[in-house]
């Protein structure tokens, strides 16, 4: 083989391994960042619900109330 094959094998091959490379941190990257949005998410729909919550909760207890006194 001939030493312009060789040189070229070798730099096709270290492209290679730097492209995947580069894929594979790429990858990891986003991973993270999407479950970072997914926590973040998360926490802003229980935010949400704990404000409900707080906002009205005589309507919750007359809800349970009512439905506790048809069961009895």
């Amino acid at each position: 083989m001939s030493l312009a094959l060789r040189i070229a094998l070798a730099s096709a091959l270290f492209g290679l391994v730097v492209a995947g490379g580069v894929a594979a941190l790429g990858y990891l990257a986003l991973t993270q960042q999407l479950d970072e949005r997914s926590a973040s998410e998360l926490l802003g729909r229980r935010d949400l619900l704990a404000h409900l919550w707080q906002k009205s909760p005589a309507k919750v207890r007359s809800h349970r109330t009512a439905t506790a006194s048809k069961t009895f």
